[in-house]
This record gives structure tokens, C-alpha cells and sequence, in this order.
């Protein structure tokens, strides 16, 4: 009986620990745009971060919160620390190499698909498209978002409509290999989620990206407009600003 005792003593103790670990990290997480410059954040908080998050998952401790905690340092990162392309590329390989396993151990998890989706996305942005198309990563990144999609479509303003949207704009019609883009199934996927969110900077961007794609220029220029007139969200500044800054060189481009 003591030893029992002591054993759920231990557990209890364990998990406290855990949970205190997991609070500070996500502490020093949302302090990751305090002081940027522009758009490159301060490395410090970001890195507290991912150093209390790579512990308590080397550790073995919640493992399904801690894993996607990394991977949404490891992108953050990537896009507002780091300058150098090739470490840039090197930390969304993380993301994809600890994203492919976290999304068989926790299938059922929409965040962990969509951060696993997003750092296969920037990873390719580095790439190439066509890299991207005989690798497969387009095929695979669309499978998952269509998983994401039955998770949860409205996770993260309906991301998952936006990205395999986008997906079917964007990806390269190759016969016998990629057949499956759909330039109006790429559209309405778009509306929908700037439908349901529309204000939301990513889902105004991407429609006047897609209106731009449809030779709409004139309304494109709305949705840019709406972007860069959109108040920035505390909890994502710098991911809100990143779309403000894009929109406003594209209004530049269409207005000269």
C-alpha cells in the first residue's frame, strides 16, 4: 500500500512538472514577436521556447503537446530569425521529419497536420515547384490537408480549404503524374474560407493571389487593400505584418 502510495505520488509530482515545463514554454512561445525589427523577431524568446520544448520531448514528456510546440518554433524560426536560405530549409526539414512521425502517433490531431503541412509548404518554397511535383510533396501535402480538412475545417480560419485551394491552382498539371489540379475547384476552396473567416489576413492574401491568377486585377487589388488595412493580431504579428508588407509591394506592382 505504501509503495502504491508512493508511486501515485510520483506520477502526480511528474505531471505537475510537466505541466509547469509546458506553461513557461508556451510563455516564452508567445513572446516570440517582442521587440522584432521589422519583420525579424528577437531570436531570444523564440529560442527559450524551443529549448524547454526539445527538453521536455527529449524527456518523453507530452509528447504530442511538446512535438507540435517544436514544430511551430522550428517555422517561426525559419521565417522571422533566420536569414540564410539554407538554414532556413534545414528547420522545416525538421518540421517535416518530426511532423511525419507525430502525425502517425496522433492522427487525430488537427493542429499537429496543419504545422506539419505548413513547414512541407515553406520547405517547398525553397525548392521549387516542379521539385516539389516529381518528389511528391504536392501529392502528399494534399492528402493531409484533405485529413486536416475532416479533422477540423475551420481549423486555423479554415486553412485547410485555403491551402488545398491553393494547391489546385498552384500545382503543375503533369500527365501521368499530377492530374488533379483545378483552377475552379482552387477558387471556390478560397472563397470558402475567406467566407467563413474574412478577417483573416492569409485568407484576403490568397484571394487577390487568386483573383491576380484569374486575370482579375482590379479586384485583386481590393483584397490586398483589405490586407494591409486589416489590424495586425497581437497573437500573430509578425505572421499578420509578413502579409501586410507582401500586399503592399504587389499594390506597388499594379498600381505603376
Amino acid at each position: 500500500m505504501r509503495l502504491l502510495s508512493f508511486s501515485l505520488f510520483a506520477i502526480l509530482l511528474f505531471s505537475s512538472f510537466s505541466a509547469e515545463n509546458r506553461a513557461e514554454g508556451i510563455a516564452w512561445y508567445e513572446r516570440r514577436a517582442e521587440g522584432a525589427n521589422g519583420l525579424h523577431a528577437r531570436p531570444d524568446f523564440i529560442y527559450k521556447a524551443l529549448d524547454y520544448f526539445q527538453k521536455q520531448y527529449n524527456r518523453g514528456e507530452e509528447r504530442e503537446i511538446s512535438g507540435l510546440y517544436l514544430m511551430r518554433c522550428h517555422n517561426y524560426i525559419a521565417r522571422f530569425v533566420e536569414t540564410d536560405i539554407e538554414k532556413k530549409r534545414m528547420r522545416f526539414e525538421k518540421t517535416k521529419a518530426l511532423g511525419e512521425y507525430l502525425v502517425r502517433v496522433y492522427p487525430s490531431s488537427a493542429a499537429i497536420r496543419f504545422e506539419y503541412i505548413t513547414g512541407m509548404g515553406f520547405w517547398g518554397e525553397t525548392n521549387g515547384i516542379m521539385k516539389c511535383a516529381k518528389d511528391g510533396l504536392l501529392a502528399k501535402m494534399k492528402g493531409h490537408t484533405e485529413e486536416l480538412i475532416k479533422l477540423d475545417s475551420m481549423y486555423n480560419c479554415a486553412s485547410g480549404f485555403k491551402i488545398l485551394g491553393l494547391l489546385n491552382i498552384k500545382a503543375p498539371y503533369i500527365p501521368f503524374m499530377i492530374t488533379w489540379p483545378n483552377d475552379k475547384v482552387g477558387v471556390k476552396l478560397v472563397e470558402k474560407s475567406l467566407r467563413y473567416f474574412p478577417k483573416d489576413h492569409g485568407n484576403n492574401f490568397y484571394y487577390g493571389e487568386t483573383l491576380l491568377e484569374m486575370g482579375q486585377k482590379e479586384r485583386a487589388k481590393i483584397y490586398f487593400n483589405a490586407v494591409v488595412n486589416l489590424p495586425c493580431r497581437k497573437e500573430l504579428m509578425l505572421e499578420d505584418k509578413a502579409f501586410q508588407e507582401e500586399a503592399k509591394k504587389i499594390l506597388v506592382k499594379l498600381n505603376s
